[in-house]
């Protein structure tokens, strides 16, 4: 759901900023984004570092989609 979201609001210009703890999943998303201007950070939501360096890497925000999904 996060990855589709993602995909949908870069096609529609905006500037992503993506996490999750899997490397690999997370460079695909990426990858998969239309335009200019994403960021990828690797990083753990439950870990205060992982937080921290999401912050650092986003800038002025104007939305967020907080989506956890489970396999």
């Amino acid at each position: 759901l996060g990855r589709a979201i993602a995909i949908a609001c870069a096609g529609r210009g905006a500037a992503i900023v993506a996490t999750g703890r899997d490397e690999s999943r997370l460079g695909e998303t990426r990858n998969a984004l239309a335009g200019d201007g994403h960021a990828a950070v690797v990083a753990d939501l439950n870990d205060a570092d992982g937080r921290d360096r999401v912050v650092a890497a986003s800038g002025q925000l104007d939305g967020v989609v907080h989506s956890a999904g489970s396999e």
